[in-house]
């Protein structure tokens, strides 16, 4: 699917015992990829219920409804239907966990992409960002309250005037990037608008390496770095647009993949030029020998230089072993 989601209790939560209340889904159907992300209210003690009734209501929706939601004549007519369609979840899941609507409040962010076009909605305090021949920026900003700590929820009274809707075409579009609002304490400098570096390589990454890797690598990053700026729990759904490697070849320099990626131990950087061969190629085919014969790379030295991919989590490597 090429897409990633993270979601991680936030210290505060560990500490009071209270469930992660942030949820991310992604989805693939009828031709439509899609991410979203909902971060549950503090203030709301079931909200970790209402935000996963929310995500996966709505990548379901966003893919079975595309077209129609992309061809609308106004974003009023998308936001209307979407959250009369949440309202109806919700309102089910208060019925089985007899308590109050309000109880199930949560943010809303959602990507999805269809034949080159993207729709786009955010509610709340969350924000969008999207990579661009290598320049970050963001699409949404957070949106807050009357109040400190207070921003829009949908099942707040007037959420349909805060939901703001996006559409467009891909065009030279890198990726999308989802955060929550804990998730950007580190991820988004609100002082100077800018978004941190790292958000471009992890749309990079996901693309290129496969699920188990991303998992590992990014839940490293996250207990190490971003989990301790904020007592919050944090989020983030990750959607690339590359087509194919040689796609991504095109538009990012080589060598920054490499520094990013490799770690010394496992690659020599006169063999780049092999590596680089092996990943284009690799899409082509399942069979090792004409993997060889499309490299030019003897079957043995190929074989060796296959491992040390798959070591470094290399997406469609393993179809090889």
């Amino acid at each position: 699917m090429k897409m990633f989601q993270l979601a991680m209790q936030g210290r505060g939560h560990v500490k009071e015992g209270i469930p992660c209340q942030d949820k991310t889904a992604v989805r693939e159907e009828f031709g439509t990829r899609c991410v979203v992300l909902a971060d549950g209210a503090g203030s709301a003690r079931l909200s970790h219920f209402g935000a996963s009734a929310v995500v996966e209501t709505v990548a379901a929706l966003l893919c079975r409804e595309f077209d129609h939601f992309y061809e609308a004549a106004a974003p009023a007519d998308v936001t209307t239907v979407i959250l009369d369609v949440l309202h109806r979840r919700l309102q089910e899941v208060a019925e089985e966990q007899s308590c109050a609507l309000s109880d199930l409040a949560s943010t809303l962010l959602f990507v999805a992409c269809n034949d080159g076009r993207y729709i786009i909605g955010q509610l709340g305090d969350g924000c969008i960002a999207f990579s661009r021949d290598g320049e970050l920026k963001l699409v949404t900003r957070p949106e807050k309250g009357e109040f400190a700590n207070q921003t829009f929820f949908v099942t707040s009274a007037h959420a349909g005037q805060h939901f703001r809707l996006f559409k467009g075409d891909v065009g030279r579009l890198d990726g999308f990037f989802l955060m929550s609002d804990g998730a950007a304490e580190s991820l988004y400098q609100r002082n100077t608008d800018t978004v941190a570096p790292l958000v471009r390589k992890l749309i990079i990454a996901t693309f290129c390496k496969n699920a188990e890797w991303m998992r590992n690598a990014v839940g490293n990053i996250f207990n190490n770095e971003i989990l301790r700026k904020t007592f919050d729990d944090c989020s983030i759904a990750v959607l690339p647009l590359y087509i194919n490697y040689k796609d991504l070849f095109d538009r990012v320099e080589r060598s920054e993949i490499f520094r990013f990626f490799y770690k010394k131990k496992y690659i020599h950087r006169q063999y780049t030029n092999d590596y680089i061969n092996i990943l284009l190629h690799s899409e082509q085919t399942e069979d090792i020998a004409v993997l060889a014969e499309l490299t030019g790379i003897k079957l043995h030295i190929l074989k060796r230089r296959l491992h040390r991919l798959r070591a470094l989590g290399f997406r469609g490597i393993f179809k090889f072993f």
